[in-house]
């Protein structure tokens, strides 16, 4: 878990299309590094956009992005078949103020009718 990220790099593409490194609007960037695995059979997806980040204050933060050529927060929410993992970065827009980061909050399938449970994360050990 990075806390105290100032700016996203971008990738090349975006780079020679002419975007700028991404800046937080809030004060500074918090990225986890997640890795999720489908342990289901049959394809699923992660809706990182409803990501909550909880912090030692107890305050919660939704997750932000996706970022257009970032390199980080990509491929977490698509399609993924059974036995499969993908790794990346879920990226919070907080405030200086926030507190150490505690909890992790992510759902599987979370637009598709379906009644998978919300995954909590300890991250107060990372």
């Amino acid at each position: 878990m990075a806390k105290d990220v100032h700016e996203l790099p971008l990738d090349e593409t975006a780079v020679s299309g002419g975007l700028k490194p991404y800046q937080p609007k809030n004060g500074l960037f918090v990225l986890a590094y997640v890795t999720a695995r489908n342990v289901g059979n049959q394809p699923a997806t992660m809706s990182v956009t409803d990501a909550m980040l909880t912090d030692s204050n107890g305050k919660s933060f939704r997750c932000t992005g996706p970022y257009l050529g970032g390199v980080v927060g990509q491929e977490l929410g698509e399609e993924q078949q059974p036995d499969t993992a993908r790794s990346g970065f879920i990226v919070f827009d907080v405030p200086p103020s926030i507190g150490e980061p505690t909890t992790l909050t992510v759902q599987s399938d979370a637009y598709m009718d379906t009644t998978n449970p919300v995954t909590v994360v300890d991250v107060s050990a990372s």
